[in-house]
């Protein structure tokens, strides 16, 4: 099993040093919060998908169109990140797998989906012709439902992306294509019970550390005012239990949500981040990207109000959030955008 990030409870600061931890967290609570950098442009957005098929053509050409986007009408080499989302977790006659996002939600093997996850890989590499850019494609699954035994199913999930990445390395890819887990782990999905064992079994199964991007919301955390006593969100989760979900495997980093033009997102995922830094020895989390969904809502498909962010707004929002501080000025370098396959 791939292990923690080194964090240290209250009560174990408690046990240390009650007077001194106190004292300290009082100091930097009061300590004015200071813009450190305003946010770069923009980088460059992959579009990531919702999956409607299993056609590896299909997923051969999406990924062949991202190579030979980045080797020919974008300056110099590129590192971007795609997720490919399959849907809810699922298991059918014993068999792991998801229910994908064509109109009956269809049920997909991980082995449906490892071959849909290598002709993407075949089609990118061969966009590329011979340039030295870099795709991380992440599988993507969900919290949502209650059909599966989570643990089990998170380490079918974990072995998908190591299957993939062996796939990529015999192929001769992996200078070029690293492969990765990720999960919209949205609160009112599921509770944090039932999510993190998950992520467990995700772990359990990953002796080679590969990453695992939480592409999730923060519905109703708190958006300022974040102590040491973790905030309440949605769904009985908290500013803890989020940042455990998201950050607490040192194979996990965040890709959050960041839809509504207001900021709100961002915001909360900054309180989160300084949550943990105030409890859990300055561990504020090192994002890796910002997750958007402007295509899904421009091919017709049902947005909220208010959560049609484009990419760039989305990166520069969660950019400005984490650098308001110094103490979650963590810089990243990817943005994603979502939309229907098909």
């Amino acid at each position: 099993m791939t292990g923690n990030r080194n964090h240290t409870t209250l009560s174990r600061v408690a046990r240390l040093a009650t007077f001194v931890a106190i004292a300290a967290t009082i100091i930097v609570m009061i300590l004015p919060s200071t813009v450190v950098e305003a946010a770069p442009t923009p980088p460059y957005y992959t579009y990531s998908f919702y999956m409607t098929s299993i056609n590896t053509t299909s997923a051969y050409n999406w990924g062949y169109s991202q190579g030979i986007h980045d080797y020919r009408d974008l300056p110099g080499h590129q590192d971007s990140m795609t997720i490919l989302d399959f849907g809810q977790p699922a298991i059918q006659n014993g068999v792991y797998g998801a229910f994908i996002f064509d109109q009956n939600a269809d049920f997909v093997s991980i082995s449906d989906i490892e071959s849909v996850v290598d002709a993407y890989s075949d089609g990118f590499f061969a966009g590329l012709s011979g340039s030295d850019s870099n795709l991380t494609v992440a599988i993507g699954t969900s919290n949502l439902g209650q059909q599966v035994n989570y643990q089990s199913h998170g380490a079918a999930w974990a072995q998908a992306v190591d299957s993939v990445q062996n796939y990529v390395t015999q192929a001769g890819y992996s200078q070029r294509i690293s492969i990765a887990g990720a999960d919209d782990m949205e609160l009112d999905y599921n509770t944090y019970n039932a999510t993190f064992p998950w992520i467990q079994g995700f772990a359990s199964a990953n002796p080679n550390g590969r990453l695992l991007m939480d592409y999730g919301d923060s519905a109703a955390c708190p958006q300022s005012g974040t102590t040491t006593t973790p905030g309440a969100c949605n769904n009985g989760w908290t500013q803890q239990t989020l940042w455990y979900a998201a950050y607490y495997y040192n194979f996990a980093f965040p890709t959050p949500e960041i839809y509504t033009p207001d900021s709100a997102q961002a915001r909360q995922w900054q309180q989160i981040s300084l949550w943990g830094y105030l409890t859990q020895s300055n561990q504020a989390i090192r994002f890796v990207s910002s997750f958007t969904q402007l295509g899904s809502c421009q091919q017709g498909h049902y947005c909220a109000p208010g959560t049609d962010n484009s990419p760039d707004i989305g990166f520069s929002q969660l950019w400005d959030a984490i650098y308001s501080d110094s103490r979650t000025a963590i810089g990243f370098s990817w943005s994603t955008d979502i939309r229907y396959e098909t």
